[in-house]
């Protein structure tokens, strides 16, 4: 599994309080299965003043350190980008960090609380500047969770729909989750990340999310969501996404259906 998006790096935001836990974080992820991850500290959000030097500069002491104690964990750059008015000003001079600064594809967080038809002209000037916006766990916006229709709306307009690995297991509550299934279900679920911030919460952990996606779409989009696409988006390829339309649910029994009434 590829793993975009991240607090591993520490000291420099809400996630990792010490090198120590970037590690220990590290042998969790690699012991679920994730090969390659995306360390994404906060950018713009108000609270923390990360530059993207600072982004740089840790993750290849993260590195350093992973070598050192042979833990084998792939680790690029990136930044978990809030949406403000300055945004764009930010994203054209450079300031902000794409993932793997690779210049294609950046993480976007907009406000928990939206103004619809404002997302849809952002995220539009975010393409026209050669960007794809990936947004970030819209299951856990009010407004998604209210309407799922703006996220929709997101998908087919070319962005990627990123949804966090504990909202599917329902381990962010219960409104995060059944909005999280309700987006896998309309086939708008493009790639899942454990936006991981400690050893103990939000752990950067995804195979139990993974093994739910194979069993309520298939293996093979299972594969897409949690693979290749990462993979692209870590190598600034292109992204296939599919028309929501194309995206069925499986269809076999599981335990996820005995379920499926108190979601839907």
């Amino acid at each position: 599994m590829i793993d975009i998006h991240s607090h591993i790096l520490p000291k420099i935001d809400d996630g990792a309080e010490t090198w120590e836990m970037s590690l220990a974080m590290a042998r969790i992820a690699v012991e679920d299965g994730i090969k390659t991850m995306a360390a994404t500290p906060h950018m713009l959000n108000g609270v923390y003043n990360v530059s993207r030097d600072q982004i740089l500069t840790q993750v290849e002491e993260l590195r350093r350190r992973l070598k050192e104690e042979n833990i084998d964990l792939e680790i690029v750059a990136g930044a978990d980008t809030h949406v403000t008015q300055d945004f764009m000003t930010h994203l054209n001079d450079g300031t902000l960090l794409t993932i793997n600064d690779a210049g294609k594809y950046i993480l976007v967080e907009f406000p928990q609380s939206i103004l619809e038809q404002a997302t849809y002209d952002m995220l539009f000037e975010i393409q026209l500047a050669g960007v794809i916006p990936v947004i970030t766990h819209p299951e856990r916006y009010f407004d998604i969770q209210r309407n799922y229709r703006i996220a929709y709306k997101w998908a087919e307009s070319g962005n990627i729909i990123q949804v966090t690995a504990a909202s599917l297991v329902g381990e962010l509550g219960e409104a995060a989750q059944t909005s999280a299934m309700r987006l896998l279900k309309e086939g708008i679920v493009h790639v899942v990340a454990s936006d991981a911030h400690s050893t103990e919460w939000r752990r950067p952990v995804m195979s139990s999310a993974r093994r739910l996606v194979a069993d309520v779409l298939s293996e093979d989009h299972a594969e897409l969501i949690f693979l290749e696409r990462p993979r692209c988006i870590v190598a600034g390829d292109y992204v296939e996404v599919p028309s929501p339309e194309d995206v069925k649910p499986s269809g076999k029994p599981s335990w996820y259906r005995k379920l499926q009434e108190r979601w839907f």
